[in-house]
């Protein structure tokens, strides 16, 4: 067991475990025909992020969008960029 500095925070794993997992999240997304994910997790859009830079550098074409929920509901409700009770 080795331990990886990530954006995230320390993951205490096998090194490529992260990596893989978001890679098969992202191919379950496109086992179900969508291409856009919605989460209020930030550690997981940076692995998803990291995960689709991983699939597109394999040459595997990938058409996915990751979306912070507080932002895109912030935004729905006309609070914009900074957050909600933002000024």
């Amino acid at each position: 067991m080795t331990t990886r500095f990530r954006k995230a925070g320390v993951h205490a794993t096998y090194l490529q475990v992260p990596d893989k997992l978001s890679i098969y999240w992202i191919e379950m997304v496109k086992e179900q025909g969508a291409n856009k994910l919605l989460t209020n997790c930030p550690p997981c859009i940076l692995s998803v992020e990291q995960g689709l830079e991983l699939m597109r550098k394999s040459g595997e074409p990938v058409e996915c969008g990751i979306f912070d929920f507080y932002k895109v509901f912030s935004r729905a409700f006309g609070e914009g960029e900074e957050g909600v009770g933002g000024t």
